[in-house]
């Protein structure tokens, strides 16, 4: 049900199995990591995802996405399948689906987990971003930043989005955010009063009904 989870996990073993002792290698075309911070605000709202103002969506190309970032960026070699692009000044990896490398899956960082190798964490790449996001974010006109507890934005948030806890606790709120979009929040703990880590988004597979 997590797909962020299951996509994550298999980026780790696609890199792993390029280089087994350094799977940073997988990314040696790309630019070298930066954390620069990147004057550009981050907006979620209606269907979209808004980098100053520049329109994407999940399913759009790799490379729409990367035009309307504008900011350095580090990907997995596109010839080995599925692609992993990650922005270190804006804590944001972005991922494709194998064949047309249309965006499959989006997770933006508002802080970075205290330990990657906790199992909380291993939905995460394994090649997470150097710094997390420092810019505005806002999340249907409502304010994010690494302070924000879940339990200050849910009550706010669009009401079809259907945002809800788990059953046993609150880490990964999920809900809706689109039709075609699941939506993941990911808490620094497991009550609703904790703060936001991460945001996620995922296509829905409609193969799989």
């Amino acid at each position: 049900m997590l797909k962020s989870h299951l996509l994550g996990i298999m980026f780790s073993l696609m890199l792993m199995g390029c280089d087994a002792q350094n799977p940073v290698a997988a990314m040696a075309d790309s630019p070298k990591p930066t954390t620069a911070r990147a004057s550009i605000a981050i907006s979620m709202k209606d269907d979209g995802i808004y980098f100053s103002d520049k329109k994407v969506r999940l399913g759009g190309t790799l490379e729409s996405w990367k035009a309307a970032i504008s900011a350095p960026s580090r990907c997995t070699n596109a010839k080995v399948g599925a692609v992993l692009c990650i922005w270190d000044s804006l804590g944001l990896e972005v991922g494709t689906e194998d064949k047309q490398k249309t965006v499959e899956f989006v997770n933006l960082f508002i802080s970075l987990p205290d330990d990657f190798t906790d199992p909380h964490t291993v939905h995460y790449s394994g090649l997470p971003p150097q710094a997390p996001f420092a810019g505005k974010l806002t999340f249907d006109g409502i304010v994010i930043n690494k302070y924000t507890g879940f339990d200050e934005i849910r009550p706010k948030l669009n009401r079809n989005r259907y945002v809800h806890c788990g059953t046993l606790d609150c880490s990964t709120p999920q809900g809706k955010f689109s039709d075609e979009v699941l939506l993941f929040f990911h808490l620094k703990g497991t009550r609703k009063t904790d703060a936001i880590e991460s945001i996620g988004f995922s296509l829905i597979d409609h193969s799989a009904k």
